[in-house]
């Protein structure tokens, strides 16, 4: 197979709606968080005269698609489409999305995410049915569609009250808003007994891209292709047929590293590049074939092994993620993956787990655009380019009195050694991956 050239460089992030320019500092764990780990939190935001929302992530079933009369998709019983749904309190809405947005979930209606819009060619005023918890059907309107600035890969955004008639009660992250200085909230939080950078993650809304933030659900089906799927009685899932045919590489023979697997056909030919440049850098060694083609893998049609309640197919049923050095990358465990490896898959468009929470070393995901040009201050393997300097958004909500203010941040330089396990970037506690749990 002819090794294509390696994806584009992803382009800076420019402030595309008022979701970019307001402040956010998000706390998060590898697990959702306990009422009084919320209270807590909310009451380090309130000491700083700030605001802590509590926003809750599920994958509900879709299970038709109506535009009035027309029912444009129906799935056969025990089928669903897997849809990302954001639970958000209706006056984070408005801070984040605006005041007609507000209004929508406010009405009990729902917000459609632009890439999910896209992949069913959707108008407000469409129907959608969704599955709660107890198998029961409810229909909800489609109120708007909204950027994807917003709806951040996201297919749908409901309220509070939508969300636990659905059976979304558990609370995911909390997002602090409208303090004046970033610093204040950090010490409240540790003031709380928060040990943030271990127990929990925090992420900063202006905080540079991160080499190995995930693809949100409704983008990866918009580049992927979105199937229906029906439960087993496992872990594992029964993907349609018409998906897997036309979607999957089968039995992949890759030509400068012996591993066979199967894997999206928009995926096989970035996994055939990261493997030649591995091979022509001396580092075929590196990369443990028997055990990779023995407990790695590429498409496996199972939930998300950290899915929770409602379970979300994993980015293996895509077959956009692979697996190597699976024995000496356990999830949980401290990453052994050699550092050049990781940063020439990012090279060729995926993200590694070895930085997301918990870690998961063996894992590449694809995400079809260049990651290692980014500078970040990774935990585990940081690209070996500087780190920008961010500011602080200014279109803080209207209780901050905040101004630009300029973050410096540290530069990643190259590692004394090769291997991810005694690598690690001085700056890990500020940020990680967009992912708070591993596909």
């Amino acid at each position: 197979m002819a090794i294509v050239s390696a994806p584009t460089v992803r382009a800076a992030r420019t402030p595309a709606s008022s979701a970019d320019a307001v402040a956010v500092i998000t706390i998060s764990s590898s697990s959702n968080l306990a009422s009084a780990e919320v209270s807590r939190i909310s009451a380090a935001a309130r000491s700083v005269g700030a605001t802590a929302h509590a926003v809750r992530y599920a994958t509900l079933a879709m299970t038709a698609y109506l535009r009035g009369d027309d029912v444009l998709m129906q799935q056969p019983k025990g089928w669903r489409v897997p849809m990302s749904t954001r639970v958000m309190p209706v006056d984070y809405v408005r801070v984040r999305g605006g005041e007609e947005a507000a209004a929508v979930v406010d009405s009990g209606q729902v917000l459609m995410g632009e890439n999910s819009a896209r992949i069913r060619d959707a108008r407000e005023g469409d129907v959608v049915s969704l599955r709660d918890s107890r198998n029961a059907v409810h229909r909800f309107t489609v109120g708007r569609i909204v950027p994807e600035s917003f709806a951040q890969g996201d297919d749908l955004i409901m309220s509070v009250p939508v969300g636990a008639s659905l059976g979304v009660t558990a609370v995911s992250r909390m997002e602090i808003v409208g303090f004046s200085r970033p610093e204040d909230v950090l010490t409240a939080l540790r003031g709380k007994g928060l040990a943030l950078g271990s127990t929990y993650r925090v992420r900063r809304s202006w905080d540079p891209p991160n080499p190995d933030g995930t693809l949100g659900l409704a983008t990866m089906k918009l580049l992927l292709g979105e199937f229906a799927f029906r439960p087993t009685n496992s872990a594992a899932i029964t993907i349609e047929d018409s998906w897997r045919m036309s979607s999957i590489s089968w039995l992949h023979r890759y030509s400068a590293i012996p591993l066979r697997n199967n894997c999206h056909k928009k995926v096989v030919d970035a996994v055939e590049g990261a493997f030649a440049e591995i091979v022509k850098e001396g580092l075929a060694g590196r990369i443990d074939v028997r055990v990779s083609q023995r407990y790695g893998g590429c498409h496996v049609a199972r939930y998300n092994r950290l899915a929770g309640m409602f379970g979300s197919p994993s980015r293996h049923a895509f077959g956009a993620a692979i697996d190597l050095n699976t024995v000496t990358n356990a999830q949980g465990a401290r990453p052994q993956m050699d550092c050049r490896i990781v940063r020439i898959f990012r090279k060729w468009g995926f993200a590694w787990g070895g930085n997301f929470w918990p870690a998961d070393g063996m894992h590449f995901e694809w995400v079809g655009e260049r990651r290692d040009t980014l500078g970040f201050p990774s935990r585990y393997c940081p690209n070996n380019v500087p780190v920008p300097t961010t500011s602080v958004p200014t279109g803080a909500p209207s209780n901050s009195t905040s101004t630009s203010t300029t973050i410096t941040s540290t530069t990643s330089t190259t590692p004394s050694t090769t291997d991810a396990s005694t690598t690690t970037s001085s700056s890990s506690t500020s940020s990680s991956s967009s992912s708070t749990t591993t596909p």
